[in-house]
């Protein structure tokens, strides 16, 4: 993660309380309707100042500057190999309320009738200074409930995470690293 480039707002003021990062695929109905809809009527409920983001249709330069404006953000994926939209958030020091369903790798032309892979996470690289995690709606309300009292705490430190694990020379050395490794 270029951390210079992602890098946190002004802490306070800060006008937009959540962003619902959408990663749920287009045509998956039962996810949008079950999940998605149920966390976006609770965030409404609550009175939040939130902002949906869907996945491939908003413009890096767009989802920084939101970053810079935002409290928090809540990511909706259910699988991740890397997650870089989150870790780019955690750089600029945005705490997340994660979906973390578990289970397996369900790619539609691999699972199950080729690949029954598990288990797979929506958060690989994480600790509890990056935020908290639910399993699905039914957690949802009392992890958000943590996540929102943690939030206030300022118990969050994700920027910290990532400068200890994700910075452009830390990846470079391990990448050398590896490259060394296979001569």
């Amino acid at each position: 993660v270029d951390t210079n480039l992602w890098t946190p707002g002004a802490r306070k003021n800060k006008p937009i309380d959540i962003i619902l990062y959408d990663k749920l695929k287009k045509n998956d109905e039962h996810h949008r309707k079950e999940l998605l809809s149920p966390i976006l009527k609770e965030l409404q409920r609550r009175g939040l100042n939130i902002v949906v983001l869907q996945y491939g249709f908003y413009r890096e330069t767009r989802f920084r500057a939101l970053l810079k404006k935002t409290k928090a953000a809540i990511f909706l994926s259910e699988h991740e190999t890397q997650g870089l939209a989150r870790l780019q958030a955690h750089s600029a020091d945005v705490p997340v309320l994660a979906w973390e369903p578990g289970g397996f790798w369900k790619h539609p032309a691999y699972y199950p009738h080729k690949v029954r892979f598990s288990p797979v996470s929506s958060v690989p690289d994480w600790d509890d200074r990056c935020g908290v995690k639910f399993k699905g709606i039914d957690d949802f309300h009392e992890r958000l409930e943590e996540f929102l009292d943690a939030l206030g705490r300022k118990r969050f430190a994700p920027r910290e995470y990532i400068l200890e694990n994700f910075t452009l020379e830390k990846s470079a050395r391990e990448y050398v690293k590896i490259a060394n490794e296979l001569r």
